[in-house]
């Protein structure tokens, strides 16, 4: 988890209220337009997203990173994010999808601006995964529908949101669109459905799910799950300059940075991908992933780790797979042969 920063997908969610269709052709490309945007936003497409988002979406956006004024870096700091973080690899294995859906409402016609409210579903799935999420997205047109810029609301910034807006639209404008979020705010769901089928997988969970919540807890105890050569391996590389116990209580700080305190977020496990036995070890590599929010608002990225026991099945330690130390630590126990089973690929020394 050290290397696990990632971009944010927050989600909040809404239920549809299909209503009439009161402007007749001004509709036009407002559904092809709004898939097209979403449908970039997913891949992080920031060329085509641009095309599409309105100025707000962009101010929105760097809200979130209020430490980087530069839009064109945080536009590529969130491409690099896509697929260090596990991002672009969940969304395919989960196949996932935005099916934009109904016009809400139609707000206003402000100046020769029409202002629509559509939703849209989130849906991905696979054989351990199931995610389905509604939400919403604010379509402008200056032109009576034949271009449209978008706004996909963020519930994290809903009074900027609303302030940003005020600063171009009558205050009765805003309220109306604010009115309709907030009616329409739902729940969405996501399901793990890994089974574990022995002893073994069953100690795995369990411990898994009990270093999981020691770590949402903010309990540094949390760090006896992880396996030790992780910090050995630290020790090593910073030539003995810190001690054991004073590397394990930096890692826990830096980990944390990651999480606002406020923050809810949760590890859940996905599949187990591989399986190794060595001697008296079993090393599994697991992909997991994080959800982090609440159950209306929240963010969700995978990963991978390695699961090590060394009697058997019985007592567990936690390892992220990370292409810089996974392989120098577990090669302080196992040999070559072991790791490349394993993480498989060719081992290089």
């Amino acid at each position: 988890m050290r290397k696990l920063f990632f971009y944010v997908f927050l989600l909040f969610i809404f239920s549809c209220v299909p209503k009439s269709d009161r402007n007749g052709p001004i509709d036009r490309n407002l559904k092809s337009n709004a898939q097209e945007f979403m449908d970039s936003k997913l891949n992080y497409d920031f060329e085509k997203v641009t095309i599409f988002a309105h100025p707000i979406f962009w101010e929105i956006t760097k809200l979130k990173f209020p430490e980087e004024n530069d839009l064109n870096a945080i536009k590529k700091n969130l491409k690099e994010k896509y697929v260090s973080s596990g991002i672009q690899q969940m969304n395919a294995d989960l196949n996932m999808k935005i099916n934009i859906g109904n016009i809400i409402d139609s707000i206003s016609n402000h100046n020769n601006e029409y202002i629509y409210l559509i939703d849209y579903e989130r849906t991905g799935e696979n054989k351990f995964d199931k995610i389905y999420s509604k939400s919403i997205i604010v379509a402008i047109t200056k032109d009576k529908g034949s271009s449209w810029k978008f706004i996909d609301i963020d519930k994290d910034f809903l009074p900027q949101t609303k302030e940003l807006l005020t600063a171009i639209y009558p205050a009765n404008i805003v309220d109306s669109i604010f009115i309709n979020i907030d009616n329409e705010l739902k729940e969405s769901t996501i399901e793990t459905i890994f089974t574990p089928i022995d002893d073994n997988e069953i100690n795995f969970l369990n411990q898994f799910n009990a270093y999981a919540k020691a770590f949402n807890d903010g309990n540094i105890e949390s760090l006896n799950f992880i396996y030790p050569d992780l910090f050995e391996y630290f020790y090593d590389e910073l030539q003995g300059k810190y001690s054991i116990n004073e590397i394990k209580s930096s890692y826990f700080e830096e980990l944390y940075k990651q999480f606002p305190g406020e923050s809810k977020f949760e590890f859940r496990v996905s599949k187990i991908l591989n399986k190794v036995k060595y001697q008296n070890s079993l090393i599994y590599a697991v992909s997991y992933h994080l959800k982090r929010g609440n159950q209306n608002d929240y963010s969700l990225v995978g990963g991978e780790m390695i699961a090590i026991s060394a009697d058997n099945g019985k007592k567990w330690k936690f390892i992220e797979r990370d292409q810089e130390y996974t392989i120098p630590v577990l090669s302080k126990k196992y040999p070559d042969r072991v790791i490349s089973e394993i993480l498989n690929y060719e081992y290089e020394k």
